[in-house]
């Protein structure tokens, strides 16, 4: 082949992917795909380096290798090792090329940031970014998309540099298949990464932090970690710190607006039951909105999350924003009940030891309390201990 003959890596990469994702007339042969990123890589091609990186770490294109992947991470995290500065690539040129610049002319600063910002976070298919080309879109993601393929085409340090450190941070921090598990190691990728503009190692060194993986535990760094990153999930968790007081001075009104962020990105089942929440106690600035609070409720539950069941069944029992229908809330908390939530198993089992609506049955309240105590919540270990006095009495 041409591109074997004169050691061409930019044709061996393309070569090496469309083996290994299959493209029209070309199979999906995962040992050939990885034999022509090696070439592609040897020639110096950072992104087949860390493309390989990839391919050992997943399942997707095979058996997981997570020593041979830190090995190809680390060849290309080792070419910027600088403790103090982050990377700056300068000019931009396709392929590595000076006689190919890369014309910005018509994207606006914040749509190259934004481009900049997605490679940045993970290494990226370019056949599954060519096929999502084809598909109909508006001009404007087409030349969005155009340049995101053109962008990891430069083979900038930037893109492909901070990812692998990251990668490497989470292959460290889960110490699996014969890399043994080291925080230190991890933390100390994950600021790497951090300092050349990953947000993914934000979002880890964040969790780290919240939890005392490693460091002392910090909520006020976890938050700051949070809020730097511009990942959904940690956006969502600095919300959940505005929203129970960690660190901060509890803030609904704030903890609102960042899950508003969340929900506006995606389908964010537990920004909505948060949003729930706070729309039905009505705190801090809050105003109280009980119809909003079911219809988070609801797109809460329709999204998979069993609590909503039971915040909406509360609803109901205590006549909020709704008329007092004892009847609808029991239906509500064996909808949360069927889907393993266990406060809903808690609310049953309430309504069966203090009976009302429903006969007094101990024997059911047991049980359900069991089903709750099991989930992890708290109060009905208290109530187990109530309901076995009253099986013994009779």
């Amino acid at each position: 082949m041409i591109s074997y003959a004169y050691n061409n890596p930019v044709a061996l990469f393309f070569i090496g992917i469309m083996y290994l994702e299959g493209d029209e007339g070309v199979p999906v042969k995962r040992k050939a795909g990885i034999h022509w990123l090696t070439l592609a890589a040897n020639e110096g091609w950072k992104y087949a380096m860390g493309l390989l990186g990839w391919v050992y770490s997943t399942n997707e294109h095979g058996k997981i290798d997570h020593k041979k992947a830190l090995e190809w991470f680390k060849e290309v995290a080792m070419v910027h090792i600088c403790d103090t500065d982050s990377i700056n690539d300068g000019l931009y040129y396709l392929f590595g090329n000076k006689k190919f610049k890369l014309d910005l002319t018509g994207f606006r600063p914040v749509q190259v940031q934004m481009i900049h910002q997605m490679n940045n976070e993970n290494i990226i298919s370019l056949q599954k970014w060519v096929n999502q080309y084809d598909m109909i879109l508006p001009s404007l993601m087409k030349r969005i998309l155009n340049l995101s393929i053109w962008d990891i085409l430069t083979d900038r340090r930037s893109i492909i540099v901070s990812v692998c450190q990251y990668y490497i941070s989470v292959i460290y921090s889960m110490g699996m298949n014969g890399v043994h598990m080291d925080i230190r190691r991890s933390i100390y990728w994950a600021g790497k990464a951090i300092k050349n503009g990953n947000p993914e190692a934000c979002n880890q060194l964040g969790t780290f932090y919240e939890l005392g993986i490693g460091v002392e535990k910090k909520y006020t760094e976890a938050l700051k970690y949070y809020e730097a990153s511009d990942n959904v999930e940690a956006t969502f968790w600095a919300g959940t710190f505005y929203y129970g007081g960690k660190v901060i001075d509890r803030d609904h009104e704030v903890a609102l607006a960042y899950f508003e962020v969340v929900i506006s990105l995606e389908k964010h089942g537990l920004s909505y039951l948060f949003m729930g929440k706070i729309y039905k106690d009505g705190k801090d600035g809050v105003g109280q909105n009980y119809q909003k609070s079911v219809d988070c409720f609801n797109m809460a539950l329709l999204l998979g999350l069993p609590e909503a069941a039971t915040e909406i069944g509360i609803l109901y029992r205590n006549g909020l924003g709704v008329q007092k229908d004892n009847q609808k809330a029991y239906g509500w908390f064996l909808k949360g009940a069927l889907m393993g939530c266990p406060k809903s198993y808690y609310e049953l089992g309430l309504i069966h030891f203090n009976g009302g609506d429903v006969a007094v049955d101990y024997d059911k309240a047991f049980t359900y309390f069991v089903l709750s105590s099991i989930g992890g919540f708290e109060p009905a270990y208290h109530m187990l201990r109530q309901v076995s006095d009253f099986i013994e009495l009779q």
